[in-house]
């Protein structure tokens, strides 16, 4: 879990973390005067996200200031003053947090404090793993990227070396 007794905390300029509860860490755009254009021209401030989905498919879009980046659960961020990288352990992929896996697999009720209390080991003992890079000037946002894709990702917008979440040690 990340926590800071630091006044600015989760503050990365133009992106910020955000929750609801204990599992609802996301990162939100914070503030951005930057113009990107969605694929059906229309211009407004936001940031562009390339967005890797199954089978090597990609996909682009605007997200608006306000919006949700990178839904829950963000386990970890690295940040200087040129790229944020994120590790994310998506609630949809974890079986103790998602709700059809809860009903089917451990017969739970999926908004119950037995179903949180299952979320919360399901997050601490998952292995899954999405990455996300997100280059501030100008605003993009690639991910969700496998362990492979997010080591290539980070190499070709050369992102320093010393710039590394924690999950990375176990490359």
């Amino acid at each position: 879990m990340l926590f800071s007794c630091k006044s600015d905390w989760g503050n990365y300029g133009e992106y910020r973390l955000d929750y609801d509860s204990e599992l609802e860490y996301y990162i939100v755009m914070n503030q951005t005067d930057e113009i990107c254009t969605n694929p059906l021209g229309y211009s407004h401030k936001g940031a562009i996200v390339i967005f890797y989905g199954p089978e090597e498919s990609v996909d682009t879009f605007c997200i608006d200031k306000g919006g949700i980046v990178i839904e829950s659960f963000v386990a970890d961020v690295a940040f200087d003053s040129l790229f944020i990288l994120v590790d994310q352990k998506p609630l949809e992929k974890i079986c103790e947090c998602n709700i059809e896996c809860l009903e089917e697999v451990y017969n739970r009720e999926p908004h119950t404090s037995t179903s949180f209390d299952f979320c919360k080991k399901g997050l601490e003992k998952s292995k899954i793993h999405d990455y996300w890079i997100i280059v501030k000037q100008p605003n993009k946002i690639y991910g969700p990227l496998s362990k492979h894709a997010y080591v290539k990702k980070k190499e070709e917008l050369m992102v320093p070396k010393h710039l590394s979440l924690k999950s990375e040690k176990i490359f």
